[in-house]
C-alpha cells in the first residue's frame, strides 16, 4: 500500500481531476459530480477564507445529513480549517456547551435549524442558492499532516463534553 502525504481534501481533487462528471454525491434531492462538488467547495472554501478560517481553526457544521453536509466538511478542509459535525440531536445545554468551548469561527446550517445555535456564534446558512450570498478571498492555504482536520466530542466519564482533535495523519 502506497503512503501519501496528501490531505484528504487533496486526495478529493485528485479523484475530482480524474473522473470530473461521474457522482460523487448523491441525496434524496440532487446528485453532484466530482466537478460539481469540487466548484462548490472550492466556492464555499473561499468564503470562509474571507470571514478568517485558517489552519486549525474550526468549522461547526450543524444540519442534517445531505450533500451541502459534504460540502461544508469539506470546503472546512479545502479553507486549512477542521470541521466540526454538531448533531441535531444534542440536548440545547449540550450544544451550547460544545459551541462553547470549541469556538469555531462559523457554523454552516440550515435555516430550520440555526435558531438553535447560540444568538452570537457566526452562521451561514447553505439552503437554496447560497452561491450567490458568499463572498470569496483569493488565494489558497496550505495545510500539512500536522494541522487539525476533524473535532469530534464525546460526554466522556464526566458528562461534560470533551473535544477530540484529529489531524490530517489520523
Amino acid at each position: 500500500m502506497q503512503q501519501t502525504n496528501l490531505c484528504l481534501h487533496e486526495l478529493f481533487e485528485e479523484q475530482a481531476r480524474r473522473s470530473p462528471r461521474a457522482p460523487a454525491v448523491v441525496d434524496e434531492r440532487r446528485e453532484l459530480t466530482y466537478e460539481e462538488l469540487d466548484r462548490q467547495t472550492g466556492l464555499l472554501a473561499s468564503h470562509l477564507r474571507s470571514v478568517g478560517v485558517r489552519p486549525d481553526e474550526v468549522v461547526g457544521v450543524y444540519m442534517g445529513r445531505c450533500a451541502e453536509y459534504v460540502v461544508a466538511c469539506l470546503a472546512a478542509l479545502k479553507a486549512g480549517g477542521a470541521y466540526l459535525p454538531l448533531e441535531l440531536a444534542y440536548p440545547p445545554s449540550m450544544l451550547e456547551d460544545v459551541v462553547a468551548d470549541s469556538a469555531p469561527r462559523i457554523v454552516l446550517t440550515q435555516e430550520r435549524y440555526a435558531e438553535h445555535l447560540p444568538q452570537t456564534q457566526r452562521r451561514f446558512c447553505m439552503d437554496g442558492g447560497w452561491e450567490e450570498e458568499v463572498e470569496t478571498s483569493g488565494g489558497t492555504v496550505r495545510v500539512d499532516q500536522e494541522n487539525l482536520a476533524f473535532v469530534s466530542y464525546s460526554s466522556g466519564t464526566t458528562g461534560k463534553p470533551k473535544g477530540i482533535a484529529n489531524s490530517h495523519r489520523a
